[in-house]
């Protein structure tokens, strides 16, 4: 009898595959953005800014290679990872294609990541040049970048060309202006500076930055949701 029970065991179970823990489902991926750099650009022929997906688990989430502090006062926090370089343009810089620009040089990326911390004090060791400034990371070789939110929901690539380019068409000058580059001017304070930096002011250029999509006959964008009401947004669904 017990060996008549073994064997109705084994049919039973035939054909049944145990999935181990490690791939039992994660969850959906992540509307992540990676900011392609000059090399991807121009030898690849990629957009600046590329939708991309991650996982969930993706190291970004736990270890990061920094955050953006422009994006943390607007409300829309961020984590950034850069890229490893592509060899074919990371071993090929005096390609004519880049027309005498570093292939690693990505600007957008550099000004997302200005220091907005008043107490910050210049580090040569760490890289940090202090308010006002991106550290030396983001200045030097920074090559493509992968951002994506804080809290998972799904970041679009209008939302981060709106993010960097509200941080260097508008915030740069703001930041420059507060350490005497617009002399004869009494400087900006740097509390002054903070106050305008906030979602008011990122909203504002948002609609501006539409605006001018519209103009240009870009039905994409005129789709994209607005970055702080994402929780409308079906889930797995994306703008038309």
């Amino acid at each position: 009898m017990d060996h008549f029970r073994h064997i109705t065991d084994y049919f039973l179970s035939y054909g049944r595959k145990s999935v181990p823990a490690t791939q039992q489902p994660i969850g959906p991926k992540i509307k992540a953005v990676r900011i392609n750099c000059i090399g991807d650009q121009k030898m690849f022929n990629k957009p600046d800014f590329e939708a991309v997906e991650i996982s969930p688990t993706d190291p970004i989430f736990s270890k990061p290679d920094d955050t953006s502090d422009i994006a943390d006062r607007i409300g829309l926090p961020i984590f950034t990872r850069r890229c490893r370089p592509n060899p074919k343009w990371a071993n090929d810089e005096d390609n004519k294609i880049f027309k005498h620009e570093s292939p690693f040089n990505n600007q957008d990326a550099t000004f997302l990541h200005l220091c907005c911390d008043p107490k910050a004090k210049f580090d040569l060791s760490r890289g940090v040049i202090g308010w006002a400034w991106a550290s030396r990371q983001w200045q030097n070789s920074v090559g493509s970048v992968i951002i994506v939110r804080q809290d998972k929901k799904p970041l679009f690539p209008l939302h981060a060309e709106a993010l960097c380019k509200y941080c260097h068409h508008e915030i740069r000058a703001l930041l420059a202006h507060s350490i005497g580059e617009y002399s004869p001017d009494e400087p900006l304070t740097k509390d002054a500076v903070l106050a305008m930096i906030c979602r008011p002011t990122f909203s504002i250029y948002w609609y501006k930055l539409l605006e001018e999509k519209s103009k240009e006959g870009d039905r994409t964008a005129l789709g994209t949701p607005f970055p702080y009401d994402i929780d409308t947004i079906e889930e797995g669904r994306t703008p038309s």
